[in-house]
């Protein structure tokens, strides 16, 4: 599990990899959660 204090930026280049990551976040399959990235968005 991540600190509180660490930011996570996640880059997606399309529509299909935004929604696969959308996905995996929302089922809490990453290493990281939402609250864990910069602006808490892909």
């Amino acid at each position: 599990m991540m600190k509180s204090e660490e930011f996570v930026a996640c880059i997606c280049e399309g529509n299909a990899e935004n929604a696969i990551i959308d996905l995996l976040l929302d089922n809490n399959l990453l290493s990281f959660s939402r609250e864990n990235m910069l602006e808490n968005e892909v």
